[in-house]
């Protein structure tokens, strides 16, 4: 394999942990290894890894999907596949042959008589056919219903039958006389069992009821499940029973049955897309399922269900324990049924869906899946290696590796292997599998290179099996590249408050604004919060200084705020250790000028000394301006017309005139505009007729605001 070394610039680096500090990813339960491959190890619920039964593939098939399989006492394997009809018979040497087909039907119950011989149910014309010896069918029984769900033989060699849409239960005795035996209270009778005591189990479909019938055709509900149906039983040795149920997500409750609005589907489609899997469902997480047990005093509950994003597709009784094949990356569970916490992950196949488990002995079963059709051979005899490879795991950073650690149990070997890369999913840029450097028990070095992402797996091997040999706590360090602190933004602008006002401005208020500035000072660490038509105005000679700031590796950062004059050629400190990303800072203690702000970001809080990282930013120039505009020129004279007319000069040394003012004779401040009708110039000229405001005038007082608030005042008293 080839290795290209890579650079890659990340953007951002979500939810990151301090890059000083060592980081570990740990695989604890079942949910830390869910997305790794398993090949020959068995994953408990508590994260113990350890070898699984040998598995083997016997047969592949193109078909899509599988509805029933039964094996007969030679180790055959008999399966009905859709779509139509189509019974396949897998030699143990996984030599595949078809015994019947029919394209506009399906095939959804096979099942042995104690005689060996074999029986399927097609639908939707409810006929029972007996498969004879050289393969040709001969037809056992017709039932006036459309669809059999199951079939299953008493010790006397009766035939049971569950049917739908009426959900009736027929019995059929060797001569193929057919007898109703039952009638559910439910559409379909989808599932059926013997008790230890011979009573007949049937599992509904839409109420999801668990009926048990006696040999004279009494029967009662055992247990209401509250999901839509009971898609199989299995009875154990103590006489316990175990229910697959299954519920459409947003199908809401099940209604209940009445004959006078039995809805029936449009199609055989239809029916199958309301109470069975199908490859429809593939993918989709479209329905629940759980194991319900009923103890023999009655006690039910649920025993156990699937991890989240995976659904039962069939389920087996061994020994204590409970086999369940999930969908939808066909993973195989064990469950303790004295303990349904202690589960594990048996094997995993490459099919999607465990459709069907089918015990040939006791030392063997066989697993059949859908999408696509395909038989594994699994022993209960453990394999002697496996091995499990973890799934990529994301250090969010570039990151140098440190050591994979474990404990282990029992005489079992394992041998640790890293690759690493800079993609999400391994591929040909990767590090080749490096061995992990054994650095003392449970531990090991890791030699793989600087990345991104890594990706670990585990080569496990014993001599003799024992329930002991098994690793867990496994955990991974790492340590990230401490990148530098970035700066994406730094404003310096004045300090501005709103005043509630819905009014346009007036001199009046503006006099409140200036006067209340003084006062105002003691609040400035307060936060401001804008209203909605409110009027601006500047706390005179403070800015607020602010910015944006992260760090890739979620440091946390400290700030130095530095200042420098337009002539000056170095930066001098203003305010250092600041957390906080703004800062109220007071003019008024500098000389008026341009100035500029630099803005230094630091990791070293959280970095050693020889690692930590600095950023820099430079503000645009902004003006201090402390000095108010001078009102000059002040002069009352008559113009060609013989008016009174009020002449005066406003000029600022930094900042722009904003407005002007007039009193007379100590009346309300009255706004006037300069000569050429706009206040934006440092030098402004004003000729204010003075007729239309007094007809004699004593005195006269005229205020000048700057930008930056700055006020200055002309007087002049007129003698009589």
């Amino acid at each position: 394999m080839r290795f290209r070394s890579m650079i890659i610039f990340f953007l951002a680096f979500p939810f990151l942990l301090h890059s000083s500090q060592p980081t570990f990813k740990n695989y604890q339960n079942l949910k830390d290894f869910a997305d790794g491959k398993p090949a020959g190890v068995c994953v408990s619920n508590m994260g113990k890894l350890s070898l699984s039964p040998r598995l083997s593939k016997i047969a592949a098939t193109s078909r899509p999907f599988l509805w029933d399989a039964i094996s007969d006492a030679q180790g055959n394997i008999y399966a009905a596949s859709g779509d139509g009809a189509l019974l396949l018979r897998v030699s143990s040497a996984g030599k595949i042959d078809t015994v019947f087909r029919q394209s506009d039907l399906e095939i959804f119950a096979l099942a042995q008589n104690k005689k060996g011989q074999l029986f399927v149910a097609t639908s939707p014309d409810a006929k029972i056919y007996r498969i004879l010896p050289n393969g040709s069918k001969k037809l056992f029984a017709q039932l006036n219903e459309k669809y059999v769900w199951d079939l299953i033989f008493s010790e006397k060699n009766e035939c049971f039958a569950a049917t739908g849409d009426s959900g009736v239960i027929y019995k059929i005795d060797v001569n193929g006389k057919i007898e109703k035996f039952y009638r559910t209270g439910d559409l379909h009778a989808r599932s059926l069992a013997f008790d230890n005591s011979g009573n007949l189990l049937v599992g509904t479909s839409n109420l999801g009821y668990l009926y048990r019938i006696d040999s004279n055709g009494e029967g009662y509900v055992l247990c209401d499940c509250s999901y839509q149906e009971i898609r199989q039983i299995e009875v154990a040795a103590d006489g316990t029973i175990y229910m697959l149920a299954v519920s459409r997500k947003g199908t809401g409750a099940p209604k209940k049955r009445s004959d006078s609005n039995k809805q029936k589907p449009s199609s055989l489609a239809d029916q199958l897309q309301v109470i069975s899997f199908s490859s429809s469902d593939a993918g989709t997480h479209s329905i629940n399922t759980a194991i319900i047990s009923v103890t023999k005093d009655g006690f039910a509950q649920i025993l156990w269900q699937p991890p989240a994003g995976e659904a039962i597709y069939s389920m087996n009784y061994d020994k204590g324990h409970l086999l369940a094949g999930t969908g939808e990356k066909g993973k195989l569970y064990r469950i303790d049924c004295t303990d349904a916490n202690n589960f594990s992950q048996t094997v995993q196949v490459a099919e999607p869906q465990i459709s069907s488990i089918i015990k040939l002995n006791d030392k063997e079963m066989v697993l059949a899946t859908s999408n696509l059709l395909a038989f594994y051979r699994l022993k209960s005899k453990p394999s002697q290696k496996g091995t499990f490879a973890s799934s990529a795991f994301d250090a969010r950073a570039m990151s140098q590796w440190g050591e994979i650690q474990w404990q282990k149990s029992g005489t079992i070997k394992a041998v640790f292997f890293t690759r690493s890369g800079n993609t999400e999913k391994p591929s040909e840029t990767w590090s080749p599998w490096q061995k992990v450097i054994e650095a003392g028990a449970g531990r090991g070095k890791i030699i793989s290179p600087n990345a991104r992402f890594l990706q670990w797996k585990v080569n496990l091997r014993e001599k003799q099996h024992n329930e002991k040999n098994f690793i867990q706590d496994i955990r991974v360090s790492y340590q990230q590249k401490n990148f530098p602190p970035q700066i994406t933004n730094l404003q310096v602008e004045p300090l501005s408050e709103r005043k509630n006002s819905s009014r346009k401005k007036s001199s009046s208020s503006l006099i409140m604004d200036i006067a209340s500035l003084d006062a105002l000072e003691s609040s400035l660490s307060k936060p401001i919060t804008p209203t909605p038509g409110a009027l601006i105005s500047r706390r005179n000679g403070y800015f607020k200084i602010s910015w944006k700031a992260n760090d890739p590796n979620q440091d946390q950062l400290t700030f130095e705020i530095q200042i420098r004059h337009e002539r000056g050629k170095s930066f001098w400190l203003i305010k250092k250790d600041q957390k906080k990303q703004s800062y109220i800072w007071d003019s008024r203690t500098i000389p008026d000028g341009k100035y500029q702000i630099k803005l230094i970001a630091s990791d070293l809080a959280q970095n050693p000394i020889n690692t930590a990282k600095k950023a820099e930013r430079v503000s645009n120039w902004f003006v201090v301006d402390h000095t108010p505009p001078q009102v000059k020129n002040i002069r009352v004279a008559k113009d060609k017309s013989q008016k009174m007319q009020l002449y005066f000069v406003v000029t600022d040394e930094l900042s722009t005139i904003r407005e002007v003012y007039i009193s007379l004779n100590a009346e309300k401040w009255q706004w006037v505009n300069p000569r050429d009708g706009v206040s934006d110039a440092k030098h402004e000229t004003f000729i204010v007729p003075l007729a239309q405001f007094s007809d004699k005038i004593h005195s006269l007082v005229i205020k000048a605001l700057d930008e930056r608030e700055n006020i200055g005042y002309g007087r002049l008293l007129i003698e009589e």
